[in-house]
């Protein structure tokens, strides 16, 4: 016997007794209405779902960008950081030699010997000029084109140190000349110790900000 048998419960409709079983369709219309529903809400779930893992994808995409994008710069700021402790772990050395050597030649002229001495000894003046003449940073001309990589104090304190040094060089004829009556002869030796004693405490500072940067490099 078939469903439709349940319903109609006779040959022809309207015979004798034959009629509808109207109770039996509206069940069978509910259980099709909750079938209907139950796939919707499938159908809506599998939307969800689609919903949510499109969402996770796009969100894991703009990651991956992000990260993409950050990844060169990341490695240029690491390459950027490693040249300049190169760079200030071989300046080191020679902001030492050059405080070194400033500080001896402040010493002597301004301390030891002093200003009167100096216009009065031609020997003393000669060897003094000699050594302003030896006062040198080769490797800092070098690698003038790299200092904007530096720190803003450290660039600013190794240009500071070039120049005095190029006016100390410049200034070695004229303080070998300066004997005692010449005009200015005295300022002459006045000006290249205080530009010495100059020079030894920048060398000192420059020294010290080196040590700093490279500590902090290796912690």
């Amino acid at each position: 016997m078939s469903w439709i048998d349940g319903v109609f419960r006779c040959g022809s409709l309207g015979e004798d007794d034959c009629v509808v079983w109207w109770d039996a369709l509206a069940a069978g219309g509910t259980w099709a209405a909750v079938a209907v529903a139950l796939v919707a809400l499938w159908i809506a779930w599998i939307g969800i779902g689609a919903a949510v893992g499109s969402a996770y994808a796009v969100w894991r995409l703009g990651r991956e960008a992000n990260r993409l994008a950050a990844a060169p710069f990341e490695v240029a700021k690491r390459q950027e950081i490693q040249e300049r402790v190169v760079l200030l772990s071989a300046l080191y050395g020679e902001m030492l030699s050059i405080s070194g050597s400033a500080g001896a030649l402040h010493n002597l002229m301004g301390h030891k010997y002093g200003v009167e001495h100096m216009l009065d000894n031609e020997v003393s003046r000669q060897n003094g000029a000699k050594m302003l003449r030896e006062l040198t940073m080769p490797l800092t001309m070098q690698i003038m084109g790299r200092l904007h990589v530096l720190p803003a104090a450290e660039s600013s304190a190794i240009a500071q140190c070039l120049g005095i040094v190029s006016i100390l060089q410049t200034s070695a004829n004229s303080f070998e000349s300066s004997s005692r009556g010449i005009d200015q002869a005295e300022g002459v030796v006045r000006r290249v110790i205080s530009d010495l004693g100059r020079l030894e405490r920048l060398a000192d500072k420059l020294s010290d900000l080196c040590e700093e940067q490279i500590y902090k490099s290796q912690h």
